[in-house]
C-alpha cells in the first residue's frame, strides 16, 4: 500500500479474526470518483470481503457514490454530547462492577444491543453479534474501559454502563439494563452516576454514540441533559459475486 492509499482504507485485524472474513474500513467520511476507484483497487488486491464506511450525510456526492457502488445503509450513527460541572451524587443502587458480576453482565449484553448495525447486516449471524457484545462488556471490565458501573438490586447486577476518558473528554461506551428491570429508571441512574464519575476525573465534556433507530436511548440521554452533536451514516459493502461481475 502506498502512503496515499493508507490514508484511504485500513485493514481491521480484530474484526476480520472475529467474523472470519477479511474486513477493512474506509478512513475519510467523504468519497470522490477518484478515491472510490483507488479504494476498490486496494480492496481487490487485498481480497477484502467487507468494507465499513462512516459517511458524512451532508455530502450528496458521497451518498450517491456509495449507493452507485454497492454500499448498503446499515445504521444512522447519532452522537450526543453534554457539558458537566461537578455532578457527584451516587445513588445506592449503582456501584463499580466486580468480577463476579461478569456472567450476568455478559448475559445482559447478549440481549441488549440488537439495534446495532451488525444485527442489521444479514452477512453477520445473530449468534456472532451476540458474542461480539458479550466480549465487548467483558473486555470493558478488564481494562478496555476506565470504569464499568452496574445497577444493583438486592445484590444482583441489573444493568451496566462503561466509561472511558480520552484526552480529557469522557465517552460512554455501552449502556444496557436487564429486560426484566426496564422502566425502573435504572438507565437514568447509570447515566447520572457516570457523569459524577467523569466529573471526579476532571472531565467537562461527555459524549455518547447511539443508533438512529434507537429512539429509547436517544430519549434517555436527552432526559439526562445530552443534545445531538452530529449524525453520520454507516454503510457496509460486501464483495458479492454480483459486485465481482461488474
Amino acid at each position: 500500500m502506498n502512503h496515499e492509499d493508507s490514508a484511504l482504507v485500513e485493514f481491521l485485524p480484530w474484526d476480520s479474526s472475529f467474523f472470519q472474513k477479511r474486513i477493512a474500513r474506509i478512513i475519510p467520511n467523504r468519497l470522490t470518483p477518484s478515491t472510490i476507484e483507488r479504494i476498490f483497487e486496494w480492496v481487490a488486491s487485498h481480497q477484502i470481503d467487507c468494507l465499513y464506511f462512516l459517511a458524512d450525510p451532508e455530502s450528496k456526492e458521497t451518498t450517491a457514490l456509495a449507493e452507485q457502488t454497492g454500499f448498503h445503509l446499515t445504521d444512522i450513527r447519532v452522537t450526543l454530547e453534554r457539558h458537566i460541572s461537578g455532578e457527584t451524587e451516587i445513588p445506592a443502587m449503582v456501584r463499580p462492577a466486580v468480577e463476579s458480576d461478569l456472567p450476568t453482565l455478559k448475559w445482559i449484553a447478549r440481549q441488549s444491543h440488537h439495534d446495532s448495525r451488525f444485527y442489521y447486516d444479514n452477512h453477520f449471524a445473530t449468534e456472532q453479534c451476540d458474542k461480539l457484545f458479550e466480549i465487548w462488556i467483558e473486555n470493558s471490565y478488564n481494562g478496555f474501559a476506565n470504569q464499568t458501573l452496574v445497577a444493583d438490586l438486592n445484590g444482583i447486577p441489573t444493568g451496566y454502563i462503561t466509561c472511558q476518558v480520552e484526552e480529557k473528554e469522557g465517552k460512554i461506551g455501552l449502556l444496557a439494563v436487564h429486560p426484566d428491570h426496564q422502566g425502573k429508571a435504572l438507565g437514568s441512574a447509570l447515566v447520572n452516576v457516570s457523569l459524577g464519575w467523569f466529573a471526579s476525573q476532571g472531565v467537562k465534556e461527555v459524549s455518547v454514540v447511539t443508533q438512529g433507530r434507537n429512539i429509547r436511548a436517544q430519549r434517555l440521554y436527552q432526559r439526562c441533559g445530552f443534545i445531538t452533536q452530529s449524525i453520520q451514516i454507516w454503510y457496509h459493502w460486501w464483495n458479492t459475486p454480483k459486485r465481482q461481475e461488474t
